[in-house]
């Protein structure tokens, strides 16, 4: 659950978000519409923890982990968006293929069985 509560955020003279309350559900699906500038970015960027309210409390699910990825584009890297996003799956990519050889070295009887069960 997200959860915020008299939420307010001042950028200089700017009040960007005043008494914003907030709560979603763990299963939620949101969309943020708005015009730019509007402060849907900035919202996301206090909810994943890279801004703080100026006032207000926010409340997150402990259990949950937040992620967020900036809209700007990432100009050092030489991967494509898609690419990117992708690359905070890689340790799990590589688990799967070497369960996979784990598997294949189980099926064919391989000598260091046990060693293979065990890693699996």
């Amino acid at each position: 659950m997200i959860q915020i509560k008299n939420g307010q955020l001042q950028v200089g003279q700017r009040m960007l978000f005043d008494d914003l309350t907030l709560a979603l559900q763990a299963d939620a699906k949101v969309g943020l519409v708005g015009r730019n500038g509007a402060g849907k970015s900035t919202l996301l960027k206090i909810i994943a923890g890279h801004q703080q309210l100026t006032e207000g409390t926010l409340q997150l699910d402990k259990k949950k982990k937040i992620a967020y990825m900036p809209q700007e584009v990432v100009i050092s890297s030489p991967r494509t968006v898609f690419e990117e996003v992708c690359s905070v799956f890689q340790s799990f990519l590589d688990q799967e293929t070497r369960m996979h050889e784990l598997e294949k070295q189980l099926e064919a009887g391989h000598e260091q069985a046990a060693e293979a069960v065990e890693e699996y």
